[in-house]
């Protein structure tokens, strides 16, 4: 079985639109689960869906928080008649799901004797530097 975009967004999956704002979920996880595919390759077939699925959520909520971290604390919107408040508990709650999710991806290559690991495990958390996060579109 072949994991699909529709497989990883709710109500099947744990992504919701909301959770990018500006409507490029799609895009984010059709180059995801590319990234995931080209990752997994050398795993077992019983366990790449599961292993692609891992990968692709690892960097949903790796976007989501690395957005929120860079984004005011509070926001006001529609001329003040909403607003919006992020907490650090909320931040740091993506994280431990990113996190969650990186090391569920790592195990199926720590299973695996025959995985290559160089081009699969993920080996730093993020993939954006400091510098660039002035020019994220999360």
């Amino acid at each position: 079985m072949s994991l699909s975009a529709e497989q990883l967004k709710a109500p099947q999956g744990e992504l919701e639109e909301s959770f990018f704002p500006l409507g490029d979920l799609g895009d984010r996880l059709d180059a995801w689960l590319a990234e995931a595919n080209a990752r997994v390759g050398s795993l077992a077939s019983a366990i790449r869906d599961s292993a692609a699925k891992a990968y692709v959520y690892y960097r949903a909520f790796d976007a989501i928080q690395l957005r929120l971290s860079t984004e005011p604390a509070s926001v006001s919107l529609d001329s003040g008649k909403t607003e919006r408040t992020y907490t650090r508990d909320q931040i740091a709650e993506l994280r431990r799901r990113r996190d969650e999710y990186r090391a569920e991806f790592n195990s199926y290559f720590q299973s695996t004797p025959s995985a290559t690991v160089a081009t699969g495990q993920i080996t730093s958390v993020g993939t954006t530097k400091a510098a660039d996060v002035g020019k994220l579109k999360l």
